[in-house]
């Protein structure tokens, strides 16, 4: 901000010293306000107005409007195109979350980024992870197949996959290849090493089996060896919880309800257990009150 403490420019993100120190000297090189810059590119526009406007619409959690700016600072500056698609997906990427943008509005722009003809392999992989979490966001994790497949298409040899490569690979085995022992042995790939005795991990691992309908019986022995060796009543309750949802979708619900009420009585303060205890002592019971 300028000394009248007017806002000159506005950005989110570090991205390292490099990134940071180019941000900086952008905005020094022009010191007028947000809203000089605004009026300056109604009359007439160029890419480095509206780039430094979808910043701002950025900062203030206006996807739309940054989306909007960026493309046409693309528009503008075709040389920049990927830098700006890049930023398009992002903001996407966080809009999609209030339901701003499609999954179809996401995948036109995903699409652009893919036929860039310098795009390397690392991208290809954190576009389909990005692409990935949303789809599965929307419970639609089949569309995130096509953008899958493109990223592991590339060979990397005997080289150690990334930790994106690596959650992607998982995915594949879900949703392509219909492997969930691969898909479960993957998954525990990405898991840090002691993580049988991690409350956290063990908790995280199996919801995400329970999630995915997989590997639920090691699942719930998991969940409740998190529970048992868990530091504070809180988060034991979170596990049991985990292991209440397993439980029930075994088939298992009088353990269902043991495993909710349990979790009601460490977090008595928090509603949401005691609503878990009357869900399944419901379900328990055929559905009757």
């Amino acid at each position: 901000m300028n000394g009248q403490g007017e806002v000159t420019d506005r950005w989110v993100g570090y991205g390292g010293p490099e990134a940071w120190a180019k941000a900086v000297e952008m905005a020094k090189a022009d010191p007028r306000t947000i809203t000089a810059k605004r009026a300056a590119f109604d009359r007439e526009p160029n890419a480095h107005l509206a780039e430094c406007l979808a910043n701002d619409a950025a900062a203030e959690f206006d996807y739309q409007g940054a989306v909007k700016f960026y493309r046409q600072a693309r528009g503008l500056d075709p040389d920049r195109a990927g830098y700006f698609t890049e930023q398009i997906l992002t903001n996407m990427y966080y809009g999609s979350r209030s339901k701003a943008f499609t999954f179809d509005e996401v995948a036109t722009e995903a699409d652009l980024a893919l036929a860039q003809p310098d795009v390397t392999r690392d991208q290809k992989e954190e576009l389909a992870a990005m692409i990935s979490g949303m789809a599965r966001a929307m419970d639609a994790p089949e569309k995130a197949v096509p953008y899958i497949k493109a990223a592991l298409a590339e060979d990397i040899g005997d080289a150690e996959p990334s930790e994106t490569r690596l959650s992607l690979m998982v995915e594949n085995a879900l949703l392509v290849e219909h492997d969930t022992d691969k898909a479960v042995k993957l998954r525990k790939q990405l898991l840090p090493d002691g993580w049988q005795d991690d409350p956290d991990q063990l908790n995280s691992f199996a919801w995400w089996c329970f999630q995915n309908g997989v590997n639920l019986d090691e699942a719930e022995k998991l969940a409740l060896h998190g529970a048992e060796i868990a530091d504070d009543d809180a988060t034991r309750a979170n596990i049991l919880d985990t292991a209440a949802e397993i439980s029930a979708a075994l088939g298992k619900p009088d353990d269902a309800v043991a495993h909710a009420k349990r979790a009601a009585e460490l977090d008595p303060d928090k509603d949401y257990f005691q609503q878990q205890v009357e869900r399944f002592t419901r379900e328990a019971s055929g559905g009757k009150p």
